[in-house]
């Protein structure tokens, strides 16, 4: 009896097995139909049946794929919270079955998120690297033009116009090998960008035409975007124009403070100052600074149109104010990154820094001064004056151009090498690569430095350079050894190897 009991239990547990497995499988099967429509451009279907699973019991392999198809269709920012997590599940997994499929695409989100949510620009590229290789290896041409497409974000983050436009072709000719009509949207929306920073105004129109044949596979913030970039390329040639392409950006996002800022210029062109002045919309503490200037840029054209001069000072100083926001904000991410500066450069650029901002304001008050006591009498010299504001803005925004360069100069990744060897650490395992890494950041920092032992010296190895380095900013001989892991003996050795290589001897 027992052991009847015993055999109907095991038949009974493999039947609920076996339906369970038959499930599972299912299950996966439906979640390849939604990879491979989406893929299609079937989004709609795509994600209806992806939705119909979000209640499912789901195996590990299923949770793996199921994560990575919810983000390509609903985007990283929806998951911000659980990001990481979910892609590291995934890559888990992945790397464990060896699908090189969608683990490359695993790499991708994982380097995008780095990029979004982390602003961690190394790991960033590592893994965009990491999944574009696997996407090459497998000849996947979606996965390619999804590569490039998040290499498009940051690199124009970082400035590199040349680079970006590069990548932008790329994109277009892998999405086109792949038919994705969502993604040769994407691509024309990047190459119209891109020749809009560039100024070739005709190519930039004639791919964000390009792209708004796509609109139905773009966001609705896409879509704007176009519209508005529209209006800006037009503005000066085609003011009707102009206007139609920002107010159906705003039709579509009515509460856009940038967008009405868009529209507040157009009047401004236009004459209509009253118009102008009420469209504009005030400074916000909830915009970013950059475009905060340009916000109070628009407010003071008004303003000069109307000739109201001592609110066309208290304008020119909230922007100066906003250039210093600017300057404290990328001056505490030097201080973040930790970097050590000697003692007598912070004197001189604080004192430069100084004179680019109290020189144009006191020219400023001057000229205010002077316009206000002879308005009535010398109306064209008053317009010449305002010509000269227009100057010192530009000024502002080329000194902000720098100011960003200098920064992005600072995410080098032979930072954290850096941070090392100047305060002293173990560095007698670094390899070679590691050495050249901390050269280059330091060439990029004290330039003159390095020209210095170049000049003195030939033939010199990594090592036989920081060393070099070490002695010219100070470092006492004991400190030397210890960081590089180098006998007194040894120490000597090198010293005398070196001073045979000296260029003047």
């Amino acid at each position: 009896m027992k052991n009847t009991l015993k055999t109907v239990l095991i038949i009974v547990f493999c039947c609920f097995a076996v339906a369970c497995s038959t499930q599972k499988t299912e299950i996966y099967k439906k979640l390849e139909i939604v990879d491979m429509m989406s893929r299609e451009d079937k989004y709609d279907t795509a994600i209806s049946i992806l939705d119909s699973l979000s209640s499912s019991q789901l195996t590990e392999c299923e949770s793996a794929l199921y994560n990575l198809l919810l983000i390509r269709l609903h985007g990283t920012h929806n998951y911000a919270d659980v990001f990481d997590s979910i892609i590291n599940i995934s890559e888990r997994y992945f790397k464990s079955t060896d699908d090189i499929k969608h683990l490359s695409e695993t790499y991708l989100l994982k380097g995008f998120g780095f990029f979004t949510f982390h602003d961690q620009i190394d790991s960033c590229i590592y893994f965009f690297d990491k999944g574009s290789n696997l996407a090459e290896s497998i000849q996947d041409n979606f996965l390619l033009s999804q590569a490039y497409w998040y290499k498009i974000h940051l690199y124009m983050w970082i400035g590199d116009i040349k680079k970006v436009q590069k990548m932008a072709e790329m994109q277009c000719e892998y999405a086109n090998k792949a038919q994705n009509q969502r993604q040769l949207a994407y691509a024309a929306l990047n190459k119209s960008t891109i020749q809009k920073e560039m100024g070739d105004t005709a190519e930039a129109i004639m791919n964000f035409n390009e792209a708004l044949i796509h609109r139905k596979f773009l966001r609705a913030n896409d879509i704007v975007f176009i519209y508005s970039g529209l209006g800006e390329l037009t503005i000066n040639s085609n003011i009707e124009a102009a206007k139609t392409y920002f107010e159906n950006a705003l039709k579509i996002d009515p509460d856009s403070k940038l967008l009405k800022k868009d529209l507040a210029l157009l009047k401004l062109k236009q004459g209509n100052i009253n118009e102008a002045v009420n469209i504009c919309p005030n400074y916000s503490e909830n915009v970013w600074s950059e475009d905060k200037i340009d916000l109070l840029k628009i407010q003071l054209g008004c303003k000069m149109a109307e000739n109201n001069l001592s609110e066309v000072i208290n304008l020119q100083n909230t922007i100066i104010s906003e250039k210093d926001s600017i300057i404290k904000r990328i001056q505490d991410n030097m201080s973040y990154c930790s970097l050590e500066t000697p003692e007598d450069e912070p004197k001189s650029d604080n004192q430069i820094l100084l004179l680019v901002i109290i020189i144009p304001f006191v020219i400023l008050l001057i000229i205010a001064i002077i316009i206000i006591l002879r308005l009535r009498k010398k109306q064209q010299k008053s317009k010449e004056q305002i010509k000269i504001l227009e100057y010192e803005l530009s000024t502002i925004n080329n000194e902000l151009a720098t100011e960003k360069e200098l920064n992005k100069k600072i995410k080098h990744p032979g930072k954290e090498l850096y941070d090392k060897i100047m305060e002293g650490k173990d560095c007698s395992q670094w390899n070679k690569p590691e050495m050249v890494c901390f050269l280059e950041l330091y060439n990029v920092l004290y330039p003159e430095i390095v020209e210095k032992i170049d000049s003195e010296y030939e033939n010199l190895s990594a090592r036989d350079k920081i060393i070099l380095i070490l002695l010219e900013i100070g470092k006492p001989k004991e400190e030397i050894l210890k960081t590089l892991g180098l006998s007194d003996s040894c120490y000597q050795t090198t010293m005398s190897r070196i001073k045979t290589k000296n260029a003047n001897t």
